[in-house]
């Protein structure tokens, strides 16, 4: 009795003071993980998930879903957990001003994610005084080019890489608790469907860059003064939401455009600036109806799916058919255009494409989601939660995550493993993943 009040009182203390370094500590030497990620693992006692305030959403359906299962594919691998990755859109990247914790991954030296770096500080031409690649740039924007176009382009493709880290990092983490991930698809937002076309390796990293360089460049030669745009948020009950979009329109015809059907209760709008005024007194200054918020974005020049863009979509398909290979995904794609589940590269360069000048269909990427994925859970793989915001907006029924690497969004991935393992339902799954065999 008195060895097992002993060990208790050691497990105690031990969890404790991971959790206050966790807390209170940042990291003082680069590469140490924060040591309450590893007694999730070793203490023989369960988390305590109010102390830990897990970010999981419906958090009561891991009960019944079968969200681990031996592994199919390799079994020598103790589990495999399913999910679905939601990287984030052109809308996230104000939030990647601060990379500290990004930072800390790549200073990990994990091979994957070390390569991964290389490559890109290659590719962007990133060189130190030894004039070898310097991927320490990439997390430096006193690095980037001083012109507009080019510090912009770069932005965007540092943007790509950043993500692809965290989604080798998700991997490696669970991997070290002797999990292995399966992404049965990618998706997201916008962009993030073509951060999807990488990670599935329908496109190589070096080409995802020239793309980004090339939609980047396009859109800057194309877009006119007169194109810039406010963007605006309709939010409300579903049909004040209906009502006041078919007044805009009634009122102010194409100057008024949709360029993402977000949710039941919101829809995302460009307003012309040429036409601004007259919208604000009419939509903005009087209420347009009750129950409805209309919310003032920013005003933008880099306008993607948008009507006005189709000499840019033209453009870059042609540059993508003379200089790019894509393939078929080896992970099926669920693309943000309103089309099936991709899972052939002509269907990829079309949802490419789509980003360009086509309206954001997101309430019908999460419809694919809830016909096609029967199990399993989504993790929004990026920095802002604006994914997570997203799954709750729509009501979405899966479980799901933000994992942004930091440690808060760790320690609450691993506890989203304990919880799924320790609920003993699932571990073998008879259901059919949407990965197809490689």
């Amino acid at each position: 009795m008195k060895k097992i009040n002993k060990m208790v009182n050691i497990a105690l203390i031990f969890t404790l003071l991971g959790m206050f370094l966790c807390q209170n500590l940042t990291y003082a030497k680069t590469g140490i993980s924060c040591l309450f990620h590893t007694l999730l693992y070793a203490s023989p006692f369960p988390a305590n998930k109010e102390s830990l305030r897990v970010p999981i959403g419906n958090l009561k359906r891991l009960k019944t879903v079968g969200l681990i299962e031996k592994s199919k594919l390799n079994p020598a691998a103790s589990r495999v957990i399913h999910l679905v990755g939601v990287f984030p859109g052109y809308d996230s990247m104000g939030s990647y001003k601060n990379l500290a914790d990004v930072y800390k991954i790549y200073e990990m030296k994990i091979p994957e994610i070390q390569a991964l770096y290389d490559r890109a500080a290659k590719i962007l031409g990133f060189t130190g005084e030894n004039g070898e690649p310097d991927p320490t740039k990439l997390f430096n924007l006193a690095s980037f080019p001083e012109d507009r176009l080019k510090r912009r382009q770069v932005l965007l493709s540092a943007f790509i890489v950043h993500n692809l880290a965290l989604e080798a990092y998700l991997r490696h983490i669970a991997q070290e608790t002797g999990i292995e991930v399966e992404f049965d698809a990618y998706t997201g937002r916008s962009i993030g469907v073509f951060i999807s076309a990488i990670a599935s390796k329908a496109l190589s990293l070096e080409d995802g860059i020239k793309i980004s360089f090339a939609l980047v460049g396009f859109i800057a030669k194309n877009i006119k003064e007169q194109n810039h745009q406010h963007v605006i948020i309709i939010k409300g009950n579903n049909s004040n939401v209906v009502s006041v979009m078919k007044k805009m329109k009634k009122q102010f015809g194409d100057d008024v455009e949709v360029y993402e059907d977000y949710s039941p209760s919101q829809c995302n709008v460009y307003v012309n600036k040429e036409i601004y005024e007259g919208f604000k007194h009419d939509f903005l200054d009087n209420k347009a109806e009750a129950g409805v918020e209309v919310i003032v974005g920013h005003a933008t020049d880099i306008l993607m799916h948008y009507r006005g863009m189709g000499s840019v979509r033209r453009e870059l398909e042609k540059y993508i058919l003379d200089n790019i290979k894509i393939k078929d995904p080896r992970i099926p794609i669920i693309p943000n255009n309103g089309d099936g589940v991709i899972r052939k590269g002509s269907d990829v360069l079309k949802a490419i494409l789509d980003i360009v000048d086509k309206p954001m269909m997101s309430r019908n990427t999460l419809e694919l989601l809830e016909e096609n994925f029967k199990s399993g859970a989504l993790i929004e793989i990026g920095i802002g939660g604006k994914s997570v915001n997203f799954f709750k907006d729509n009501g979405i029924k899966f479980p799901f995550l933000g994992f942004s690497g930091d440690d808060y969004s760790t320690a609450s991935f691993l506890e989203m493993l304990r919880q799924s393992i320790s609920s003993g339902v699932g571990i073998i799954r008879n259901s059919a993943p949407l990965r197809e065999s490689l």
